[in-house]
């Protein structure tokens, strides 16, 4: 079922609405995630919490296990994905991910000084073209984010300003191995893959 609000649920034949029943039977698809409604979560915790959610963006204090199911984020770059294996993995390890907690951007930087040989930092290009999302920038130096991921032993996977990470199954198109630094989130079919292998 998809429905643009919670509120927009049609009524069955029997003329309850599916808010009435708490979801009973319902499969929601949640594929967006927007970190600032908080009214969205407080509607399913309420009125449909007997609805099972497909959805992203899972917490371990928002995924019921053995009842919903964590999908990947989707990223537009699956599209088009041209993964050269025979491209040198000239950086080790790597944080490329756009919109980084900031305190923990800080730490990176930190650890960047320590080991400028092995961590990279290649941050979006602000002022050279804020709107091209595919860009990363390091040094004053303008890469591509596929290169820059195609070129990588491991990618980081941090926390952002929203719980999706698109980056996990961005690293793992280009051939970077994800390290995931981020204890509180539900990775993707949690339950039937064993991402600690």
């Amino acid at each position: 079922m998809y429905a643009k609000s919670y509120k927009m649920m049609h009524k069955s034949r029997n003329g309850t609405t599916t808010t009435q029943r708490k979801g009973r039977n319902h499969l929601l698809f949640q594929y967006i995630f927007e970190p600032t409604n908080n009214v969205q979560k407080s509607e399913i915790d309420e009125r449909l919490n007997q609805a099972m959610i497909a959805g992203v963006g899972f917490t371990k204090y928002t995924f019921r296990r053995n009842f919903d199911i964590s999908l990947p984020v989707f990223s537009s770059l699956l599209y088009d994905i041209k993964n050269d294996a025979r491209k040198t993995r000239k950086y080790f390890v790597i944080s490329s991910q756009a919109n980084t907690n900031p305190d923990i951007h800080k730490d990176l930087l930190n650890l960047q000084q320590m080991y400028p040989n092995e961590l990279y930092i290649f941050d979006t290009c602000l002022g050279l073209n804020s709107t091209n999302k595919f860009l990363r920038c390091t040094n004053n130096q303008v890469h591509t984010y596929t290169d820059v991921l195609q070129t990588s032993s491991f990618c980081l996977v941090l926390k952002g300003e929203n719980f999706g990470l698109s980056i996990l199954l961005e690293a793992l198109a280009y051939g970077c191995i994800p390290v995931i630094l981020y204890d509180s989130i539900v990775m993707p079919f949690d339950e039937v893959i064993d991402w600690h292998r």
